[in-house]
């Protein structure tokens, strides 16, 4: 019979740092938290919320007719000035 030499060789495998164990871990607690929640009702207490925007309108029955820039910058039309008091009344000279 033929002699055979056996030798046996060790490789070493690194095995990671197990943080997708702990990744994984972690998110199986929060689901089970989570349907935990949920089926005590916490998610769906029947309390509705209404937001209102209520603002004022502004608009003026006219559409804006164009640029009415003036050379101000804004693009917003100028104010027409006020129109004059009227002149006091005067007693009649009649006498």
């Amino acid at each position: 019979m033929a002699e055979h030499d056996r030798e046996t060789h060790y490789v070493e495998k690194s095995s990671g740092s197990g943080a997708g164990w702990f990744i994984a871990g972690a998110l199986i607690v929060v689901l089970i938290i989570g349907g935990v929640l949920y089926a005590n009702g916490y998610f769906g207490t029947g309390d509705s919320v209404s937001i209102e925007m209520n603002a004022p309108s502004t608009d003026s029955g006219t559409a804006p007719a164009g640029d009415t820039d003036s050379g101000s910058g804004t693009g917003v039309e100028p104010a027409a000035p006020e129109p004059a008091a009227p002149e006091p009344a005067t007693p009649a000279d009649g006498q």
